[in-house]
């Protein structure tokens, strides 16, 4: 055949199939039960994408979240541009009514519309200075390396006082805290109660953090290290104390501290078992080495790195979890640490994991209550914020839309929260609801990567900002009661 009859050819065939798929019904045509012919759709021929995404321009026209909420004052220009928005010719503005208000806000249950407000009392005394109080930030890898929590404590420790990142593995999880870098020395394992669970571990102690590092074998009497170094000029990688919470099984072992190269202070423990152990540096650290003597197997659940006064703020990222593994933690051993921590409030933000594969979202929801019991069984005076998963597309038919299961998770979830006592911050509307996720992903520059489920760091910061914003319309409501009383 000649190439020009075999180029009219193909042609031909384009507009007949370009022909039948304008008039081919969009749903397909039943053949027999479950069986549905369906035929390509002509945006999907022409390589188009008509989605009828939601319009986010007047949420970014409010907020302009940075990369790093700490960024000192000469470059912020450099990272703090406004937000270009590029969607297609079609919009869809979902929301608008909950847009428009620029801040969505908490949900609170029916009986407990102060629900918050003895948190919010503790927080005025933080801001005066007579105590400190914590909030723990759990989550899935939306939280990771600190992205949400990095910005909302900024924002707290600025007003209310506080400085310090919190509570952090002995040997990270996940790289990248904006806080600190960290290295060590010897052979530790890690081991986690949520992801894949090593089987060799046969006790539930894992902390608060549902993890712990061990400690390794110490070989010609060598030492064990762990080393961190602290940017200058930030926030969060200050702190006048170290906190450190372990599990040794020697009678008497020894810890030491070393602060910016020099040998400052070494811990006896006394007895095994669990131990809290405190350090106060005399100096601004920049570098901190901690050397542990202690046998094979001591459990290190975490350091955190802290102020006296004020506002701490944990990040507790657990990849690839849905948020159900608490019942599998120590009760005794999470209620000394939470006792310890004087934590004041939990933020629980899990959900997104679950969406993929659920097929029954009723077994969630009776799943994840179950958690909120053991865990306000163990902490009864501590408020709960349950933060529902954000907007996640699935590439359908050539377009990328709204992931089946997303808005039945979070309507469990928002069940589970509110028939417990309680409060819950519905990400997925304050996002813009439906088809939001690839106005995310198309935002220059971008609020979400292209996996079209996880934000970029702006797009967390603007999530971070947004949920902040919510807590404190809450906290103004609270203060105009108490003045009211007075």
């Amino acid at each position: 055949m000649k190439p020009v009859r075999t180029i009219v050819f193909f042609a031909g065939v384009f507009l007949i199939l370009l022909s039948v798929s304008f008039i081919f019904p969009e749903e397909g045509i039943n053949i027999a039960g479950d069986i549905r012919l369906k035929f390509i759709s002509p945006d999907r021929i022409l390589g188009r994408d008509s989605s009828l995404y939601a319009d986010i321009s007047e949420i970014v026209a409010e907020y302009t979240p940075d990369m790093d909420p700490e960024l000192p004052e000469e470059d912020a220009d450099e990272t703090s541009d406004s937000l270009t928005i590029i969607a297609p010719p079609e919009i869809l503005a979902a929301n608008s009514d909950s847009i428009k208000k620029k801040i969505y806000p908490l949900i609170l249950p029916d009986k407990k519309p102060n629900l918050l407000f003895p948190f919010y009392l503790k927080l005025d005394k933080a801001a005066r200075g007579e105590d400190c109080l914590r909030i723990i930030h759990y989550g899935d890898s939306q939280i990771e390396n600190d992205r949400m929590t990095s910005l909302l404590r900024y924002n707290f420790q600025k007003v209310f006082g506080g400085y310090g990142c919190g509570l952090v593995s002995a040997v990270p999880l996940y790289s990248g805290n904006p806080a600190f870098s960290e290295s060590w020395q010897g052979e530790w394992e890690r081991f986690t109660v949520f992801g894949n669970r090593d089987s060799s571990v046969h006790h539930n102690y894992y902390g608060v953090m549902g993890a712990f590092a061990a400690l390794p074998d110490q070989e010609n009497g060598d030492w064990s290290n762990l080393e961190f170094a602290f940017p200058s000029g930030k926030r969060a990688s200050r702190f006048d104390r170290v906190k450190m919470y372990l599990h040794s099984y020697a009678d008497s072992s020894l810890i030491s501290f070393c602060v910016n190269d020099s040998i400052t202070d070494t811990l006896q423990i006394n007895g095994g078992g669990f131990q809290v152990l405190s350090f106060s540096p005399s100096m601004k650290a920049d570098k901190l080495n901690v050397g542990f003597s202690l046998p094979a197997g001591g459990r290190i659940y975490g350091l955190s790195f802290e102020s006296r006064k004020g506002v701490i703020i944990d990040n507790v990222a657990m990849r690839g979890c849905s948020g159900l593994i608490f019942s599998r933690i120590d009760s005794t051993l999470l209620k000394e640490m939470y006792r310890d921590m004087k934590v004041s409030l939990l933020i629980l933000q899990f959900g997104g994991n679950v969406v993929p594969y659920i097929d029954d979202p009723a077994f969630y929801k009776r799943a994840f209550k179950r958690e909120l019991k053991y865990l306000r069984k163990i902490c009864p005076d501590v408020p709960f914020i349950i933060i529902g998963p954000g907007d996640m597309s699935v590439r359908e038919d050539g377009k990328y839309v709204t992931a089946p299961n997303v808005e039945r998770v979070r309507n469990v979830l928002k069940e589970a929260a509110l028939e417990n006592g309680c409060a819950f911050w519905d990400m997925y509307e304050a996002m813009g609801g439906r088809n939001s996720m690839p106005s995310f992903v198309l935002a220059d520059p971008p609020l979400a990567i292209s996996d079209y489920v996880h934000f970029t760091s702006r797009g967390a910061n603007l999530m971070s900002e947004m949920f902040y914003n919510a807590l404190m319309s809450d906290y103004r409501k609270y203060l105009e009661t108490t003045q009211r009383n007075d």
